[in-house]
């Protein structure tokens, strides 16, 4: 009894002396990422124009933290920026559906509208609804410019009235009369005017 209990007790030794040893020939794990360093060196590569870097950063936010939008929105404006719009919108659906806020719904209505599904460009345009919104990856893009996106959006879905409001807040002193037959064409002027300069 006393033997067959020394060689349990000698099995298990040895178990957890394996189970020790196999610990110490693991190659150690790489540290965690750390979310908010990669997400400050991922805009920064933006800001600078360093698309790539910046694409590369944010795939490795997505994978690192699926969960987060973040990744998901950076990825998508570099995706905008390169003109791969299908791959942007794709992105951009993505970090909304996981509460993106409002860069992600401005980088969902910008490639929306590029790529011309008004619906999905509007909604996302009206969602983004303060008046100071500036783009954090670049101080040019502006309420302003959804405003525009909006507007534009609802031309094309034939909402002539909505789209003249919006216009109005871009123009206040713009006046088209509804009852007049050349209204559209006095809209269309107007989008036609505000291009490339909100």
């Amino acid at each position: 009894m006393r033997a067959r209990t020394a060689t349990i007790l000698a099995v298990i030794l040895f178990t957890l002396a394996s189970g020790c040893s196999d610990e110490t020939k693991r190659p150690p794990q790489e540290p965690a990422a750390d979310y908010d360093a990669l997400v400050q060196q991922a805009w920064a590569a933006f800001d600078s124009g360093d698309y790539d870097s910046a694409r590369a950063i944010f795939n490795q936010l997505i994978a690192s933290f699926p969960d987060a939008a973040e990744g998901h929105t950076g990825f998508g404006w570099c995706e905008i920026v390169e003109q791969r719009l299908e791959s942007a919108l794709a992105a951009l659906l993505e970090a909304d559906r996981l509460g993106g806020g409002a860069d992600a719904a401005a980088g969902l209505a910008v490639a929306a509208s590029a790529l011309g599904r008004d619906e999905i460009a509007l909604e996302a345009a009206a969602r983004v609804e303060d008046p100071s919104y500036v783009f954090s990856g670049d101080p040019q893009f502006t309420f302003r410019d959804l405003l525009y996106i909006r507007a534009l959006a609802e031309f094309h879905l034939l909402r002539y009235e909505d789209c003249y409001s919006t216009l109005n807040i871009l123009m206040p002193d713009l006046w088209i009369d509804f009852d007049e037959y050349d209204f559209r064409e006095q809209l269309f002027a107007a989008l036609e005017s505000l291009e490339g300069r909100v």
